[in-house]
């Protein structure tokens, strides 16, 4: 050990600047970031992008933004639950409720720009563990054991896409894609391999 270590350890202050501490902003560079502060989001290697907005959490532009995906990926988890013993009104009010809870994950994380940014906050899961939403929406609709009724899958909730991966098939499926459904407004769309044929 250096004996110039030794003092500062002996004295308990060292009188030596750390390199791990901030360094003083200029107050030009503290004022910039202070104004914009707010509205601050960051991207990747994208130096000479403007500073966009990140949606709040009361934005009604996110709700009609979102719209179709949410209503998409709610009718496939509503169609995939076991419904042998439960009232059309159950799965009708499961499918409503999924719904708004969807809406409420989504509010906040939904970037039309970035399809892929937020993803996993948006993903809904039920494999080794039920997703909060799922249940949210079952107390809401009084359906018990949801996680026996649904498949084991994971679903991907993004701005033009919504995906599936169920438990037993290797790649995802296709749900809607924003692209195919403009193209031939049918709403639900086969696999991506097929349209890139």
């Amino acid at each position: 050990m250096a004996t110039s270590g030794m003092s500062s350890l002996n004295s308990g202050i060292s009188t030596h600047p750390s390199p791990y501490k901030m360094k003083n902003m200029s107050n030009d560079a503290a004022n910039a970031l202070n104004k914009h502060a707010p509205v601050f989001t960051p991207t990747k290697n994208n130096n000479n992008a403007t500073i966009s907005s990140t949606p709040t959490k009361n934005s009604n532009v996110d709700n009609a933004a979102c719209g179709e995906e949410i209503c998409v990926a709610a009718l496939w988890w509503s169609r995939e639950m076991m419904q042998h013993d439960l009232h059309h009104s159950e799965v009708s009010a499961f499918e409503n409720a999924l719904r708004e809870q969807l809406l409420r994950r989504c509010e906040g994380h939904w970037y039309p720009a970035e399809p892929l940014r937020g993803s996993g906050h948006r993903c809904v899961i039920n494999d080794f563990s039920v997703d909060p939403l799922l249940v949210k929406a079952a107390e809401a609709s009084r359906i018990r054991n949801i996680s026996s009724r649904l498949p084991r899958a994971q679903l991907w909730l993004n701005p033009g896409s919504v995906k599936v991966k169920l438990e037993n098939y290797p790649y995802p499926k296709s749900l809607y894609n924003a692209q195919d459904s403009q193209s031939s407004n049918s709403g639900a769309s086969g696999s991506e391999d097929e349209s890139e044929q």
